[in-house]
């Protein structure tokens, strides 16, 4: 994987660079001071400007983790986040280890190299 994008190049970029940040790097790491500089322009944390924050996220297609990045009950300007887009190969991944489903775990199988799975207690198919 291609290094992290630093916070302050989050902070000087617009949404479109951004976006095209993540094309190229797959995912980026900044701090919500910096998404707070590049998206909501404000001074301050608060759950407006978060929630102001997570909505033009989602807009663009791009998600994040934790996920409780935006719902912290006290956010502060250096805690970390992660971004990535929702349709690319790294948002499949996330997706798949953030909301488990038996898509999601094959894709993971896939990538690390096993064979499908099938869940477990369930019968092997007859030979």
């Amino acid at each position: 994987m291609n290094d992290m994008v630093p916070s302050a190049a989050v902070e000087r970029a617009g949404m479109g660079d951004l976006v095209s940040e993540l094309e190229r790097s797959g995912i980026v790491a900044t701090t919500l001071g910096g998404l707070r500089q590049n998206i909501a322009h404000v001074d301050r944390l608060g759950k407006y400007v978060l929630a102001t924050i997570e909505a033009t996220l989602t807009e663009h297609g791009i998600g994040y983790f934790p996920e409780t990045a935006f719902s912290h009950p006290a956010p502060r300007q250096h805690h970390e986040v992660r971004l990535y887009l929702h349709n690319s190969g790294i948002g499949s991944i996330v997706q798949a280890v953030l909301h488990p489903t038996p898509e999601g775990d094959s894709l993971l199988g896939r990538i690390g190299g096993f064979a499908p799975t099938r869940p477990v207690g369930s019968e092997a198919p007859d030979s």
